[in-house]
């Protein structure tokens, strides 16, 4: 895919999209893989005039975003989408964690197809089994994870296997030096994240 002039990119999620931006800033980006993926693309094509939009949100689940998605995806018409959400969908114990997250997620996806022509990228929720929370979430990750597959397929999205990516590199290198806590990637996780995120684009 070759990102036209003009063209508007904008990201969603959780804290891991978020990554610390100002929201009092539209232009603020955060400090993680999205700052990432914007400052290479504008240093490569300084001429372009390219907006990118971070409204991730820390704390997000599939609800939060379908509550604000007239507001922060559909009026913004973007060219290109991405949405990486999941892992908040796995605390508590909401005995319809798995429906509300396929209804959610489903209903923000059907809406997106309708109103916009944004190209859509899905990205894959992960979590490293670091401790005793963090292998209870994972264990309820993988219906999460099944559901954006399914989703991807269902509105013929990209889709972008993070899970299976965060655990294979996490084999010679170890947990920490991709997320130390399980969820919230380091610097080398964003990067790996802006990494992957790349590689789709010019597959599209």
């Amino acid at each position: 895919m070759e990102i036209k002039n003009n063209s508007l990119i904008l990201f969603q999620g959780d804290s891991i999209t978020d990554a610390g931006r100002d929201k009092e800033d539209s232009s603020s980006l955060g400090n993680g893989y999205v700052m990432m993926i914007a400052s290479d693309y504008i240093a490569s094509h300084y001429n372009q005039e390219v907006t990118f939009l971070n409204k991730g949100i820390s704390g997000n689940k599939a609800i939060d975003l379908y509550n604000r998605w007239d507001e922060d995806c559909i009026r913004l018409t973007p060219d290109l989408l991405t949405i990486f959400v999941g892992i908040n969908d796995t605390s508590g114990d909401n005995i319809n964690e798995d429906s509300d997250f396929f209804k959610y997620y489903d209903l923000l996806l059907e809406m997106t197809r309708k109103k916009n022509d944004s190209i859509i990228i899905l990205m894959e929720p992960f979590v490293y089994p670091v401790d005793e929370d963090r292998q209870h979430r994972r264990k309820k990750l993988y219906r999460k994870i099944e559901i954006v597959r399914e989703l991807s397929m269902k509105y013929k999205t990209a889709l972008i296997p993070l899970d299976g990516i965060f655990q294979s590199v996490a084999v010679n290198k170890g947990y920490k030096f991709f997320a130390a806590d399980g969820v919230h990637p380091s610097l080398s996780g964003h990067a790996l994240i802006a990494r992957e995120w790349n590689r789709k684009v010019k597959e599209l």
